[in-house]
């Protein structure tokens, strides 16, 4: 199979060089006004990295944290927390981490008034929400009845990878442009001025990821990061397997009770439920 042109943007050294590039600044901060909807008069116009650029306690932790100190047009001032994850139980595990960045601003003397709004943005390569199929949501914490957001402290925007499904043809918005970046970069073999006509960040984002702008030494990091999530994909379809498994086996066994209950021989519970005679006399 022929090598990729592009790299995986979601893979944790691309993603880092790319939207944590202080030489293109203006990448991430493209990406940040169309995930979060940003219009003229709040547009955010100045990021800075901060020390939260990679928390990782191990090399092969699946979460990518890129720290955000944004500044906008209304002169308020924020952090954006950008993760890169694949785990299920991401809910409740960015609720936790919001908190935790909001409390961790403040030392034992400093007020409540000094701290800065978390906004965090989730780049997903699950299916985190069932309910519906927008690939991204905004999450914030409004009144129940006039639905005000008065509370304004935390926020949670997530995309949703697996459910974008439009192609090259059907891009129809900028922010289109940069969930096919994420998701289909490494596929896409062509120029990338198409995808990414009238917006120089996306284009210095497809250069950024392109083959041919890495070292040796970084492609070797990068086909590491690509060993692990083969590993981390294969457990987990195993995994899935065995479960799958073990709860039809289950489901066979709770039936031939049901069935024996109603008096049905054992030759009939066999037949229907496929277990043997052996297994059934067990019950």
């Amino acid at each position: 199979m022929a090598t990729s042109k592009f790299l995986l943007p979601t893979a944790d050294s691309v993603f880092k060089k790319t939207f944590g590039n202080k030489a293109h600044k203006n990448i991430c901060i493209d990406f940040l006004n169309n995930v979060l909807g940003r219009q003229e008069g709040k547009l955010i116009t100045t990021v800075e990295f901060l020390d939260t650029f990679n928390k990782q306690k191990c090399v092969d932790d699946r979460l990518s944290i890129l720290g955000i100190h944004c500044t906008d047009q209304d002169k308020k001032s924020y952090i954006i927390e950008v993760q890169v994850e694949s785990h299920k139980d991401f809910g409740n595990r960015s609720q936790y981490y919001v908190s935790r960045v909001l409390a961790d601003q403040l030392n034992t003397k400093e007020l409540f008034s000094k701290l800065t709004p978390v906004i965090l943005v989730g780049v997903l390569d699950f299916v985190l929400f069932d309910r519906h199929d927008r690939c991204v949501t905004h999450h914030v914490l409004t009144d129940s009845v006039d639905h005000r957001q008065d509370l304004d402290l935390m926020e949670a925007h997530f995309i949703e990878l697996p459910k974008f499904t439009k192609t090259e043809d059907e891009i129809s918005s900028e922010l289109d442009k940069w969930i096919f970046f994420l998701k289909d970069a490494s596929k896409y073999v062509d120029s990338p001025e198409k995808i990414a006509r009238g917006n120089s960040a996306v284009i210095d984002a497809f250069s950024i990821v392109s083959r041919h702008n890495w070292t040796k030494v970084e492609l070797e990091i990068y086909e590491k990061e690509l060993d692990i999530l083969r590993c981390r994909q294969s457990a987990l379809e195993t995994a899935e397997a065995k479960g799958l498994a073990e709860g039809e086996a289950k489901a066979k066994l709770e039936l031939a009770k049901r069935l024996l209950a109603k008096k049905m021989s054992i030759d009939e519970v066999a037949e229907v439920t496929c277990l043997s005679v052996e297994e059934i006399k067990k019950l």
